[in-house]
């Protein structure tokens, strides 16, 4: 018996993988439904694709807001990447796939939505105030389960 069960664990994959989340940068207050990045909300994306310029991502996901699209673009282009886009609604289903695969993604959402998709995953996470940008979610998924750091980055006061 005990070198069949050494087979199956020599033959499941020990698969890394490696989320981080983030939401939006700032925003411009203009009222509208899908606004642009404020002067503040670009300066931090310079920020964000400077931070990420030494992790090696192997996909940049987004939902398909200009506010959202606007902050990851930026950092997918740097790491010659494409940008892809995934609807709020089919976020469950990217994040079911996304354990097997192994790698390291980076996922730009909003203050609503990054920690239903985190806790998810398994991990927990508090509310994000809607005027808080300074949020950095690293999520480690591996057969052992999940585990989490928040961390911030610097704030509009400091750019």
């Amino acid at each position: 018996m005990m070198p069949f069960l050494l087979l199956i664990f020599l033959q499941t994959p020990q698969v890394k993988t490696t989320l981080f989340f983030v939401r939006h940068a700032e925003k411009v207050q203009d009222g509208s439904q899908d606004p642009a990045l404020s002067e503040i909300g670009q300066k931090r994306v310079q920020r964000l694709v400077h931070f990420f310029s030494k992790v090696p991502l192997t996909e940049v996901i987004s939902t398909p807001t200009l506010r959202t699209q606007s902050t990851a673009q930026p950092i997918a282009e740097s790491h010659q990447l494409d940008l892809t886009l995934v609807d709020i609604g089919d976020f469950s289903n990217l994040l079911a796939t996304l354990p097997q695969k192994g790698g390291t993604y980076l996922i730009v959402g909003h203050s609503n939505t990054l920690p239903a998709w985190i806790e998810a995953l398994g991990c927990s996470c508090e509310p994000i105030d809607d005027q808080d940008y300074d949020n950095l979610f690293l999520i480690s998924l591996d057969p052992s389960g999940c585990s989490s750091l928040r961390f911030q980055i610097e704030g509009p006061a400091k750019l």
